[in-house]
Parts: C-alpha cells; structure tokens; sequence
C-alpha cells in the first residue's frame, strides 16, 4: 500500500490505459494475488523501479501486469522481476505460466521467449485502446528455472 504513489506514477506514464488506485488496492486484497516491486538506490532514498502483479491459481502462474520506469528500461528490472516472480511462484508450486503481449510489443516478446514462453493463442483486436491483437504466452516452470539457474 504505500508503495501505490509512485506505482501509479510509473503506471499512468506507461499505458494509455493505466490501472486506477482502486485497481491496485483491489489487486492486494485479492488472496491469489502477488505483487513485487523493484527498487534502486537514489541519492540516499529507495526509488520504485518497476513491479509485477500476478495470480497464482490452480497450479499456474498468472501474469497481469509487469512495468519498469522508463528512464530504466533495458537495465535488466524486468528480467530481475521476472526472475523473482518465476521462483516464488515455483515456491508455491505453479507448474505453468501464462500472459499475453500486444503483437507490436517486441521488448517484451524478447524478454518472455528468453524463460522459454511460446505462442499458444491469437485474440484478435484485444486492446481497446489501439485494436491490437494479443499473444498468448506460455512457458513450463522448469524451463524458466532452466533460464533463471543461466543467469
């Protein structure tokens, strides 16, 4: 909870349409739910640099939504993420995972094929917002530990 100022500040500079305060707070309350952030040090105080938000259900691993502040990217937060957030679902026991993507999105395409996440479905004209078709991804655990014990 007291990390939602600046995840909003992170969400509202990202998406077109970002998740409101009520969104996140539902999210925490939620008992499948799992959030992580990541932080880096800046001058003497801890910055929000990126989070993930996910469901664990039924033995898989959900992923809803993972973001890193822009002037971060591609500095290895999201990989860091991903790692954090495939070892303690694993913890919890989730045998699969699951996302989409937007077609267009090739950082994060990149990023996901590298835990082994494959294509398994198109939605056709997902996002609202732009019309875009959404991948659906998915990747066993033990590939994605597989990538995480190379790191």
């Amino acid at each position: 909870m007291e990390d939602l100022d600046e995840i909003l500040a992170i969400e509202n500079s990202t998406f077109s349409r970002p998740w409101s305060k009520d969104v996140f707070v539902r999210e925490l309350q939620i008992p499948i739910s799992r959030s992580l952030v990541a932080r880096i040090q800046k001058d003497r105080r801890k910055e929000i640099a990126g989070y993930v938000t996910y469901w664990i259900i039924a033995g898989e691993l959900e992923v809803h939504k993972i973001c890193v502040r822009e002037d971060l990217r591609k500095s290895g937060i999201a990989s860091r993420l991903m790692t954090e957030m495939m070892r303690c679902s694993h913890r919890e026991g989730a045998a699969l995972c699951r996302l989409e993507v937007g077609r267009s999105n090739e950082g994060a395409k990149r990023l996901y094929e590298k835990y082994g996440f494959e294509v398994t479905d198109i939605r056709p004209h997902y996002y609202a917002e732009s019309g875009e078709d959404a991948m659906i991804l998915c990747a066993d655990m033990k590939k994605c530990l597989q990538f995480i014990g190379k790191e």
